[in-house]
Formats: structure tokens, C-alpha cells, sequence
């Protein structure tokens, strides 16, 4: 009988627990989705011009547009926990978030053996 103060207890903690992370994914997909474009890039911690142009259109929904390729590709994307986003197209890309806020984000990601970071700015267009 005494346990069973502690199992509710437990459960009720446990669900507040899920409940706040997924109000923070929602939080930070709303966050996400706009438009972002490349204001300093960096491959293996040198700042690099070959990324100038660089943008990421994030939706609500689990699409993004990005040139990020080379060329304007459409993928989904999904968060994996609060810190990174899974891209999956005709390959899975995986950024990590570093900061997100309502003017910034700075993703960094491994890419072809080299390690990426992008200072991304909110398009005000």
C-alpha cells in the first residue's frame, strides 16, 4: 500500500516531464519556421565565403527548402529531442542547434568529413 503514493507520484511526474517536452518542441518549431540566411560560415573552424548564399526555409509542418546542396532541394525535417534537426531527403543531414532565438540560429553539422557551422540571420523579407 505504501508504494502506491510513490508510483502515482512517479507517474505524474513522468507526464509533466513529457507534456514540458513537447511544448518546447513546439515552441522551438515555431521558432524555426522561417526563413533563414547564411551571415558567417565555417568549415573545420575557418570562415569560409564558399557558403555565401546559403538558406534554409523551415515550415511547421516538417518541410524545409535549402540550397545547402547546391542547388533549391525541398526535405522534411523533424526535431530529435530539443537540439536537432533530422533533414531527409535524398540523403538524412543532421544540424545541431546551438542557439535558436527570434533573430538567430546557429546550426552546426559533419558534412563530407569537414565540420560546418552556419550564424544564420531571420530573412525580414
Amino acid at each position: 500500500m505504501k508504494n502506491i503514493p510513490f508510483r502515482f507520484l512517479f507517474t505524474i511526474i513522468l507526464s509533466s516531464l513529457f507534456i514540458q517536452s513537447c511544448h518546447n518542441k513546439e515552441a522551438i518549431i515555431q521558432n524555426l519556421s522561417h526563413r533563414w540566411i547564411i551571415e558567417k560560415g565555417f568549415r573545420n573552424e575557418k570562415e569560409t565565403d564558399s557558403l555565401s548564399g546559403l538558406y534554409f526555409q523551415f515550415g511547421k509542418t516538417g518541410e524545409v527548402t535549402t540550397n545547402l546542396n547546391g542547388q533549391d532541394e525541398r526535405l522534411t525535417y523533424k526535431l530529435k529531442g530539443e537540439d536537432i534537426i533530422e533533414m531527409t531527403g535524398s540523403t538524412e543531414i543532421f544540424l545541431n542547434i546551438i542557439e535558436l532565438s527570434e533573430t538567430k540560429l546557429i546550426l552546426q553539422t559533419d558534412l563530407q568529413g569537414f565540420k560546418f557551422k552556419f550564424e544564420m540571420l531571420k530573412d525580414k523579407k
